[in-house]
Parts: structure tokens; sequence; C-alpha cells
């Protein structure tokens, strides 16, 4: 994948409240409460905030997006699944247009060649998975071009805001994400050395060649395969 800007709008530090609201009353029909600016102003600070069903979270994420994006930032915000994602996105893509930010999401049905372009917006919604698996993807790929004279590719990492933090930091952090390619450069100097240490290391016994300590292993004589 390739993560350029053309896509992106053209964001203005000056975003205002009054513009921001005009903007909501215009493409949603409501004003801002406070406790949504303040809870925004927080979100801006890498704070956490807890907030009560209806009190509008989705909005108040979208408040704090605007402020960073306005700045120049890319954020990524990851939501609890592909539905809410896409209809957020969707939701508040107007509202994000008519102060010259630009918006999408991606998930899991988003094809892997479109998948660039829609890291290119301002604003991006999706699953921590989605995002996760494709900077992994992407890191593989700059992996290849460690040895050639390709150009790497930086995955968009700037800011991240996560709608449902006790969902996604702590229910689906249980499951790890684990990514992996064929190998098409086998390196036989690693191979042998990997194969020589694992063999040896069958032969140690504690406590004549090692002991624990709570920091570590510590290695106590010579290797068997040195002794002889």
């Amino acid at each position: 994948m390739n993560f350029g800007h053309p896509h992106r709008g053209s964001p203005s530090s000056g975003l205002s409240r009054d513009r921001i609201n005009k903007a909501c009353v215009e493409h949603l029909g409501f004003k801002i409460r406070a406790s949504q600016w303040d809870a925004s102003s927080l979100l801006s600070t890498r704070c956490i905030v807890e907030m009560p069903t209806g009190e509008g979270k989705t909005l108040t994420t979208l408040l704090a997006a605007c402020s960073l994006a306005a700045k120049g930032r890319r954020v990524l915000i990851a939501t609890a699944n592909d539905y809410l994602a896409s209809r957020d996105a969707d939701w508040m893509s107007k509202l994000y247009e008519s102060v010259g930010l630009s918006v999408s999401s991606v998930t899991t049905a988003t094809p892997q060649q479109e998948r660039a372009s829609v890291y290119e917006r301002n604003i991006v919604y999706g699953t921590l998975r989605e995002f996760a698996f494709d900077f992994l993807r992407n890191s593989l790929n700059n992996r290849s071009k460690l040895h050639t004279d390709a150009e790497q590719i930086e995955f968009p990492i700037d800011v991240l805001i996560i709608d449902e933090a006790d969902s996604i930091l702590i229910d689906e952090a249980r499951t790890p994400m684990i990514i992996t390619a064929p190998v098409t450069d086998v390196n036989q100097a690693k191979e042998s050395c990997y194969r020589w240490s694992s063999d040896v290391a069958k032969e140690f016994h504690r406590p004549r060649d090692y002991v624990r300590s709570d920091a570590c292993l510590l290695y106590t004589s010579p290797s068997p395969r040195d002794r002889g």
C-alpha cells in the first residue's frame, strides 16, 4: 500500500467552535453540549473519558477528531465493529466535508487494493483489528524491501482515538494479532546457527550448567560441547 495524501482536505488550525456548531445544526440537526466540548478537549490531550449512555460519545469523538485533523494530524478512530465504523463515517461525512476535512472507513469488506486511498483521508474509522493488520502487512512489505532500492512506505500512525476503550483495550486485547509471510530468502548461516543453538540448549542441565534467578538465567560453566 502506498500511503500518500491526494485525498486529504486542506485543514485549518482556525476551526472554531462556532463553525463546528453551525455544521452540526445544519447536517445533524442539533447543537453540541458543553459536556461534549469538555470531553473532546480531554480526548485531544490523551485522556480517557467516561461518558454515560446517551451523552453523545460519537459526537464527542468527532469533535476531538476535527480538532486534531484541523492541525494537520492524521486521525484513526477505532470503533467496536465494522458496522459502527461504516455508519459513523457515512453519518458524519457531510459535517467533516463542510469544515474542509475528508473522512472514510476501512472494514473487512474493504479490498486490499483500495485501502491505501482510504488511509489518505484526514480521518479514518475502522476497528482496531483492521488497523493493526494493515500496519502489520505494511511492515512485512517494508521488510521485503530492506535490501533493495524500493521505497519503504510509512503507515499513517499519528493519532488513534478509541471508542469503547474497555472493550478494545481489555476484552479484545486478550486475543493476540499475528501475521506471517512465506520465507523467500533463507540465510544458511543464520539457520545453521539457530539449529546449533537449539541442539546445545537441550544438553544443558541445572544446576551444573545454569541457575535461575528472578531476573534471568545465569550460566555457570562452559557448554557441554566445549567440555568435551
